[in-house]
């Protein structure tokens, strides 16, 4: 404990030209026994005591007199950082102090309060209060009888535990009247002779006694008894020999079996072996016990239970199967087959392993509601790898995660990837789109209700989204659209972690991690008064900013690869690819889209193309429209005015849509809006 914490905190002080007058009432206003004395600059440099005043008086001195020439000099104190390392080192500064109070001073030498003996003595007896209730409570909670005496054998404590084997034990009553052993002389435990543990009888109990002496300042003021009813202990040593005999058997069964097996724990270490494993890797069971596996089976990134490796040069095949307690792995058992003869049905069962791994993965997604891993994000643009490696990071965390982007950019895939890489993966993810609800079920379908809370209502009341979710992760997306009222009750399951269904009166705690998306500008929409400012912020923990698929042009083969593969997979089509002409004119198309077009114009070009490479002619009419604009303006650009290029842009596009102009502003890759706004502003048109 440091001087600091049982101080009395106080800045009074004198200077030495102050008057005897002043002193007198300092003290009698702090009411202390003294006050420091301290230089121009605040530094202690000696102390004036109630002794001083009264040695001044006596002398008939003036109690307008200054006190410089009769202040103590050489005063002792405390630094603010001086530590009683026990309550021991406090009780001997109380004992030897003969002042009634120090002073303490900060790292810079001014003085900052007194450390007086009361202070001292009150903090030695709160503390000796809490040690006294810690060691009580041990006493009570240890599983031996535990009785203290003093130096004449007469109990002055017994826990619960010495009662109940004791069962007339009493605090006063002499310890031989209930250990025969003791009977007649106490003197066995003074000299320490029970130090040792002694067998002794209890009426019927068998009991194992110790007892040590109690010592303070080198004389014997008592001794403590700790007391075991034997059966317990030779239950325990029953067990034991239980437990000796298993792995006796066990290791019998082991070097009985034919292929090399070994035990390990969960960290790895070897805990038993073999001979036929400890032969196949070459080393002495001796020598591999304590051992980590990787020191003799090469480790590999593989998590398969069966694997072929090569130990000492030879083909092998592993498996692994852990054992687990409680859900928890507590092991893992090691096989090694060198007869590969046997390779064919373990394939054939690693075959089979595989397939119900995949599909226990299936149903677990079905259950999670989740589809996507970070892996389903493919990418050659750097913005995007940062974005996947950012989701990786945050996911980790519980914090809240904003997903912003235009439509069709990969919000929710994102959403997924964060889910299924957290801590959280094997909980549900509830999706809620905010657009889609109606306003006036909004909040029962977020947050549940109770039976009668409205017409129409189950009768058991319903679960909310967020109660569903629990222990998992929720997925607001479109939560721009959010209705206004309804904001502010999602901020408060955000602040509080709880929800309140409608109808009920009473809130519930939920655990779960919230990620919103929206193709909306937020920001505007507070400006606006339409989203909640505070909810925003709450939000806006981490934003992950989704580029448009114009501003990533180099994502464009590889996601129209991997479109290609997905699409021959699900109309059995043997599409190679895209010609380079035809995929010049993809990656300069603007894609307002975005990936969701991309993905669209893909799959209808597989419902027409069986087999070979995707060409010009394959693509849709107003993509290659779009190609035959930005030819035809690129052509004459040199010298124009961007309105001029402007102009003949549209007027391409118009002609192309034969006057459509919905048609035209797909082409240019605007709205409709857009273009007619343009074209007021238009002359010749």
């Amino acid at each position: 404990m440091q001087v600091s914490e049982i101080m009395l905190s106080n800045r009074d002080q004198l200077r030495p030209q102050d008057s005897i007058r002043k002193a007198i009432e300092l003290l009698k206003s702090s009411k202390l026994l003294g006050a420091p004395v301290v230089d121009e600059v605040g530094q202690l440099i000696g102390y004036f005591s109630l002794s001083n005043i009264f040695g001044c008086l006596l002398n008939d001195l003036s109690i307008d007199t200054s006190i410089e020439e009769y202040y103590i000099r050489e005063v002792a104190y405390f630094r603010e950082d001086k530590s009683f390392n026990n309550l021991g080192e406090l009780a001997h500064w109380l004992h030897t102090v003969r002042v009634g109070q120090t002073p303490v001073v900060n790292m810079v030498n001014e003085p900052i309060g007194m450390l007086t003996q009361a202070g001292a003595v009150n903090e030695l007896l709160d503390r000796t209060e809490y040690l006294y209730k810690e060691l009580s409570s041990v006493i009570e909670n240890v599983p031996a009888g535990i009785i203290a005496t003093n130096d004449k054998g007469l109990v002055t404590l017994a826990n619960q535990y010495a009662k109940n084997i004791l069962q007339e034990v009493q605090v006063g009553e002499y310890i031989g009247d209930f250990l025969n052993d003791l009977k007649d002389d106490f003197a066995p435990i003074v000299e320490g002779g029970w130090i040792v543990p002694h067998k002794i009888e209890y009426q019927t109990l068998k009991l194992i006694a110790t007892a040590v002496p109690i010592y303070q300042n080198t004389i014997i003021k008592g001794a403590t008894f700790v007391l075991q009813d034997l059966t317990d202990v030779e239950g325990i040593a029953h067990e034991l020999k239980i437990v000796k005999e298993l792995k006796k058997t066990l290791e019998t069964v082991l070097e009985v079996a034919y292929e090399g097996v070994a035990v390990l724990d969960e960290k790895g270490q070897l805990n038993m072996a073999n001979a036929n494993f400890c032969k196949r890797v070459g080393v002495s069971k001796e020598q591999i016990i304590g051992q980590n596996i990787d020191n003799f089976i090469p480790p590999t990134d593989n998590q398969l239970p069966l694997k072929v490796l090569e130990i000492n040069d030879k083909p092998c095949v592993i498996s692994t199967l852990p054992f687990t307690k409680e859900s928890n792995t507590k092991g893992t058992v090691v096989k090694i087959y060198e007869d590969l003869d046997q390779l064919a049905d373990v394939m054939q069962q690693l075959n089979r392993i595989n397939m119900q791994l995949n599909y226990y993965k299936d149903e677990l997604f079905k259950v999670n509601g989740t589809s996507y891993t970070i892996g389903n994000i493919v990418c050659s643009n750097e913005r995007i790898a940062k974005l996947k490696t950012q989701a990786l990071q945050v996911a980790r965390s519980n914090s809240t995660v904003l997903i912003t982007g235009e439509s069709g950019t990969g919000k929710e895939l994102f959403a997924h990837s964060i889910h299924n890489a957290s801590n959280r993966r094997k909980e549900p993810f509830i999706k809620v789109n905010c657009s889609a609800i109606p306003g006036e079920l909004a909040e029962s379908e977020l947050f549940g209700y109770e039976d009668g809370a409205f017409t129409g209502a189950r009768k058991q009341g319903k679960l909310g989204k967020f109660e569903l979710a629990g222990g998992g992760t929720i997925f607001l997306d479109e939560i721009g659209d959010m209705p206004f009222l309804l904001q502010s009750k999602l901020l408060r399951v955000i602040q509080e972690k709880e929800v309140e269904r409608v109808g009920d009166v009473k809130t519930r705690k939920v655990d779960v991690r919230i990620i919103a998306a929206t193709n909306k500008d937020l920001k505007r929409l507070v400006a606006e008064g339409k989203f909640r400012e505070d909810l925003y912020f709450r939000l806006n923990v981490i934003d992950l900013k989704i580029p448009p698929l114009r501003e990533r042009k180099l994502d464009i083969p590889v996601l129209a690869d991997t479109f290609i593969r997905k699409y021959n997979n699900s109309f059995t089509k043997r599409v190679d690819g895209i010609t380079d002409a035809a995929l010049e004119v993809l990656v300069h198309y603007n894609w307002p889209g975005n990936i969701r077009e991309l993905e669209n114009v893909i799959e209808r070009m597989l419902n027409y193309v069986e087999c070979g490479l995707i060409d010009l002619q394959d693509l849709p009419e107003e993509i290659r429209q779009a190609e035959k604009i930005r030819g035809i303006t690129g052509q004459s650009l040199i010298g124009q005015s961007l309105a001029n290029i402007e102009q003949e842009a549209i007027q391409t596009a118009l002609v192309e849509a034969r006057g459509n102009k919905s048609k035209a502003a797909r082409l240019l890759g605007i709205s409709r809006s857009k273009l007619y706004e343009k074209l007021s502003q238009m002359t010749n048109i």
